[in-house]
């Protein structure tokens, strides 16, 4: 998942030709992908069908140059009414970026042959992770079978009551949101500004060689123990299980 989360950042093209370089050839796919990208928004997103009849969903995240002022703008939001809970309430750049996308996913999939039903696999990192969080229980809510959902450097989504309906919709089995020692990207937006973390995080050391599977959304002695304003830690943010996800490997062939 982290390979298919690394291969969201290379162009279009050669995702679509699945010739990418080392992330591309750690995967095995079953046929060319399909890409969808909104320039107006700078949003990017592909369907892949993988062997044993399944699929994944993957979402592109923010580009490295622009992180460390995206993090500062995700601070001055709060979360936004969502219609699938009275109670629930989510970052409202995330939903409307999932909203925006999901008309030519949903495309995609069916163009692929997946319809309601389906296996799906469905990944991202930073705002891709987030975005891959919506898609998660919209596409369930849709009719099909998210067998598992990983994320990497993933924000805080929703309120706590989100959270509740998004475990109570997917289950805690097979949904895990993995986090970097001091990545801070984890750590917005705020808890105190209402927002809570979906389970369940799997909290990396800075080495990428030891884990601990966490406590529920909000482990105190997980990342949420490190402080978020670590800057100098941006590098974590991009450097997952020994892979480097930000497009630097994106070569083709």
């Amino acid at each position: 998942m982290a390979h298919l989360s690394s291969v969201a950042y290379c162009d279009s093209s050669v995702i679509e030709n699945w010739s990418c370089g080392p992330d591309c050839s750690a995967v095995s796919v079953n046929g060319p992908a399909k890409v969808t990208y909104l320039s107006d928004l700078n949003l990017q997103a592909y369907t892949v069908a993988l062997p044993n009849n399944e699929a994944a969903v993957v979402f592109r995240g923010t580009v490295s140059t622009s992180i460390k002022d995206w993090i500062l703008n995700l601070n001055v939001s709060k979360p936004s009414d969502y219609d699938k809970c009275a109670a629930c309430g989510v970052e409202g750049g995330f939903l409307h970026g999932w909203r925006s996308l999901e008309p030519a996913i949903l495309t995609n999939l069916q163009s692929l042959g997946f319809g309601p039903g389906s296996t799906l696999h469905v990944t991202g990192h930073s705002l891709g992770a987030a975005m891959a969080t919506l898609a998660a229980f919209e596409l369930a809510d849709k009719g099909y079978r998210v067998a598992t959902q990983y994320t990497f450097g993933q924000p805080r989504v929703g309120n706590a009551a989100f959270a509740n309906l998004f475990q109570s919709t997917l289950g805690a089995s097979g949904q895990f949101r993995v986090t970097h020692y001091h990545d801070p990207v984890p750590h917005v937006p705020l808890e105190d500004m209402g927002f809570y973390h979906t389970t369940t995080e799997v909290w990396y050391n800075e080495a990428n060689t030891q884990y601990k599977v966490c406590d529920g959304g909000e482990d105190p002695t997980c990342a949420d123990s490190t402080p978020w304003y670590d800057f100098w830690a941006v590098e974590d943010h991009l450097h997952y299980m020994g892979i480097k996800i930000d497009g630097a490997t994106c070569t083709v062939g």
